[in-house]
């Protein structure tokens, strides 16, 4: 099994629905993840309380992949699947759900 399968099964057991061929390589999801991670970090706790009930009611976190934007790239297509989920996730809980998926690709790998 590849990262991509490891990383996609993770995520449909998670009720994300994405298909494999639209995750990106391994190195471009954990740049990500780590892009998102500073970002969230560098946020006053008053902003990310607003940011984490807003993208958890909101379909929005796709916005963070677009290039005005900048703060992720190569996971948009991710951030998609994660936006058109039936249940809603902050981006708190997001992230953490897609590390644990890239813990799942990389065993995988």
């Amino acid at each position: 099994m590849s990262f991509q399968d490891g990383f996609t099964q993770s995520l449909n057991q998670a009720g994300i629905s994405i298909d494999a061929s639209l995750i990106p390589d391994q190195s471009s999801v954990s740049s990500d993840l780590d892009s998102l991670q500073t970002w969230l970090a560098s946020l006053e706790p008053d902003t990310m309380t607003a940011i984490d009930q807003v993208s958890g009611e909101n379909p929005v976190k796709a916005g963070l992949a677009d290039p005005s934007v900048a703060i992720v790239s190569a996971i948009g297509p991710v951030l998609k699947a994660v936006d058109a989920a039936p249940a809603a996730f902050s981006i708190s809980a997001t992230l953490a759900m897609l590390r644990q998926a890239f813990d799942a690709g990389s065993a995988e790998a």
